[in-house]
């Protein structure tokens, strides 16, 4: 059963992003990527905590601090613009080129850590991210497109798309469940961990989501 939801949700995504249009930074590499990757998500999230979130990196490697995640990554965000450094994970700029209802849409480029794969080529990313509100929470599905930077590395990173992703996978995976750890503790305490935290980066994240 959980192949068949799997390859429901897959077929799901590829027939979304088929029809859909995005901004013109973002179309060329949904419409000829070097690898993707497609996963659904549910968290017991309101819609206003849900964009507050979204709408503030800046808070994201704060929150990933207080509540003990590893492995840290930094975020120094400017506007709708961040540059994220991930240990194990991503290091690059994302930037949201849209917002229409319940998508977003972002551009991003950087450079992907892989241990068995130490070499991965600079890469173009679109990101693509649905989001349905409903009284029990929220839930949507994560598109992910990369495109390598040359007509020398495209090959190299099609060749590398097994690892690559299911190393997307497991980071995903962790954003993912430590984003319910975050959201499952604030709606039994009031801000969650963040309300016990007396750090000035603490009361940062109270003021930017809960107040």
């Amino acid at each position: 059963m959980p192949v068949i939801l799997s390859a429901l949700c897959l077929a799901f995504c590829a027939s979304q992003s088929a029809a859909e249009t995005y901004p013109a930074q973002a179309q060329p590499i949904v419409d000829d990527p070097d690898v993707t990757y497609h996963t659904s998500f549910r968290v017991g999230c309101d819609e206003r905590l849900w964009n507050r979130i979204l709408d503030n990196p800046q808070v994201w490697d704060k929150l990933w601090r207080i509540y003990h995640f590893k492995p840290y990554y930094t975020v120094t965000a400017s506007g709708t613009s961040a540059h994220i450094t991930a240990p194990r994970g991503a290091v690059g700029d994302l930037t949201l080129l849209s917002r229409s209802g319940g998508r977003r849409v972002y551009i991003g480029r950087g450079a992907l850590h892989h241990p068995k794969v130490p070499q991965l080529p600079l890469a173009r990313m679109a990101l693509v991210i649905h989001a349905q509100h409903s009284a029990g929470g929220t839930s949507g599905t994560v598109a992910l497109y990369l495109q390598a930077e040359g007509a020398v590395a495209r090959p190299i990173l099609k060749g590398l798309s097994a690892p690559v992703t299911e190393h997307i996978g497991r980071m995903t995976d962790l954003y993912i469940q430590a984003f319910k750890v975050i959201i499952d503790d604030a709606a039994h305490h009031p801000y969650g961990r963040v309300s016990s935290t007396d750090t000035p980066e603490a009361k940062e994240v109270v003021r930017v989501l809960f107040q």
